[in-house]
């Protein structure tokens, strides 16, 4: 028999869209509340005090880590550039021309897929919180609140 797992981490993006985007327009109270609860760091801070993870354990993941993203790095590096007519291509969803690929359920989709969400959004931001889904319908932005579409 299978195990199946649903990890849910609920998170923020912490930098901005680029490198060049400190996320200035970001409230630090905002920040401050997300980076007390992000799942990368509460789950190290678990593992340590599990005695599951120490400093060396830690360190030698990361330098393995580190070491499949450098080689990966040199092979983006050395990798020609794609034409410029295909700088556009694969950007926007056209339509069924774009939904070539499907997912293969195993399993009925209502049984993997959770609820609409009914929670409001957490956060006000001045000048942010709606917009328009793809139906053109208005749709609230949810920030930290996992929402099916």
């Amino acid at each position: 028999m299978k195990a199946l797992f649903l990890i849910e981490a609920k998170t923020f993006r912490r930098l901005g869209h680029a490198q060049h985007d400190p996320a200035e327009y970001v409230p630090k109270e905002m920040r401050a509340y997300w980076e007390a609860r992000d799942p990368i760091a509460l789950y190290e801070k678990y593992l340590t005090g599990e005695k599951l993870l120490d400093a060396k354990g830690k360190k030698e993941m990361e330098d393995k880590i580190g070491g499949l993203l450098a080689k990966e790095r040199e092979v983006c590096g050395k990798s020609p550039m794609p034409p410029a007519e295909l700088a556009e291509a694969g950007v926007y969803c056209t339509g069924e021309d774009c939904h070539k690929i499907r997912a293969k359920w195993e399993r009925p989709i209502a049984e993997v897929t959770p609820p609409k969400s009914s929670v409001a959004a957490v956060w006000t931001v001045p000048g942010f919180g709606s917009g328009k889904d793809s139906g053109g319908v208005n749709a609230p932005i949810h920030l930290g609140i996992r929402r099916q579409l």
